[in-house]
């Protein structure tokens, strides 16, 4: 009878949740177009297929250091390739991406933030700062594995509510893979879809546009800080737009011809009347998040 009791008691991992399943999302893009555009940044372009592997390598550096589900990674990064690496690879470990300007206010009592990235010269601080174009951090980067990071390298189990951003507002896995998920549907987001996102890069806003562009296989843009921003975004054609009020004010919406869809960043509030409101689809960001 100890050993039929015995057998009948079992670990079983967490329900699985859209929150869960997130990173398998984004694995699922990479396989439908592994060379498709995942990163566009004017004549360069980063592929899934390179972002997969890339952001992989550096996962496993950062599980190594105990980043995992219930932890936290400092993010001291500008909108670029090196972001959108960076958060692919936090969200594969299961950690929370934590904005820089984040670090200095209170934090969750049991949210543990040991490991930062970043470019150029580390803050002073308590974190171990990992600058992504220091050498040695970019030779430890290239020896690790490009191969898929599964649950079973982990540091635990993630589950749906653990914290994936955490921020001016905290998002769970689930948080955030609903609001993926609402994104693509309401803004009929695509493969064929070109994104940008004006605003802070510590907003949960950027994270958002990164994984609702990478589960469908969709590029995000990157354009350059010099030149007319509109005359960019068009030479880019530009599909979907996140942004904030001063994206709004900055921009004009009638040379935009690709445009087919904005996001309306915390804040921003209404509309302005005008060319904006003949965009075919206008969400406002919390119509992301939150129950229905």
């Amino acid at each position: 009878r100890m050993a039929a009791a015995a057998e009948s008691v079992s670990v079983e991992p967490p329900t699985a949740t859209a929150g869960t399943a997130l990173t398998q999302a984004l694995a699922a893009a990479v396989e439908d177009d592994p060379e498709g555009p995942a990163v566009v940044a004017g004549e360069n372009a980063l592929s899934y297929q390179d972002l997969d592997a890339r952001s992989s390598r550096l996962a496993r550096v950062l599980i190594a250091r105990g980043c995992g589900p219930g932890a936290g990674v400092g993010m001291r990064l500008d909108r670029g390739m090196e972001a959108v690496i960076a958060t692919w690879a936090v969200l594969k470990t299961g950690a929370a991406v934590v904005p820089v300007d984040t670090l200095d206010t209170a934090l969750p009592d049991d949210l543990q933030t040991k490991v930062g990235l970043t470019l150029g010269d580390p803050p002073t601080g308590t974190l171990d700062w990992l600058a992504l174009d220091d050498p040695a951090v970019i030779a430890e980067i290239a020896a690790e594995s490009p191969r898929l990071v599964t649950y079973a390298h982990r540091t635990r189990a993630l589950r749906g509510t653990d914290p994936a951003f955490v921020g001016a507002q905290v998002l769970s896995y689930d948080d955030l893979a609903t609001a993926a998920g609402r994104l693509r549907a309401r803004t009929e987001l695509t493969f064929e879809s070109r994104t940008f996102q004006h605003g802070s890069p510590q907003s949960p806003a950027a994270l958002i546009e990164v994984v609702a562009a990478g589960s469908v296989g969709a590029s995000v843009v990157l354009v350059g800080a010099d030149g007319a921003l509109t005359e960019s975004l068009a030479d880019e054609w530009v599909t979907h737009l996140v942004t904030d009020r001063t994206g709004l004010d900055a921009l004009d919406p009638t040379a935009l011809e690709d445009l087919h869809a904005v996001v309306l960043d915390n804040g921003v509030g209404a509309v302005p009347a005008g060319p904006w409101a003949d965009v075919a689809a206008i969400v406002e960001f919390a119509e992301l998040l939150g129950s229905e």
